[in-house]
Order: structure tokens, then C-alpha cells, then sequence
């Protein structure tokens, strides 16, 4: 498995954490929610993507 991940952009007033973006490559959706610690998000989101653009 592979990711990519970081903080996302701060709320307008540049005090507040909006969340977290990843971009992860794994087998199937349980494991890429796996990577995030579940009672430190309110909500978890995995979408399906390939990876390398459009072809």
C-alpha cells in the first residue's frame, strides 16, 4: 500500500484545521480507511481513483 497525505487548508480565519486529504493506493476501502485513526476525524471518506490521470 502506498499514501500520500497531509493536513488540508485552514478555515478562513487561519485558526482552524479543516482536515486531513490522502491519496492512498490500497487493496480495497477497509484498508485505506485503515491509515486514519477513526476517533480523531468526524468523518471518514474513501473514494475510488486511479491513479495516473486521464487517460
Amino acid at each position: 500500500m502506498s499514501k500520500i497525505w497531509g493536513q488540508a487548508p485552514l478555515s478562513d480565519d487561519n485558526d482552524t484545521w479543516l482536515g486531513t486529504a490522502a491519496l492512498v493506493r490500497a487493496p480495497d476501502p477497509d484498508a485505506a480507511r485503515a491509515i486514519l485513526t477513526p476517533d480523531r476525524y468526524a468523518d471518514i471518506e474513501v473514494h475510488a481513483w486511479e491513479f495516473g490521470g486521464r487517460g
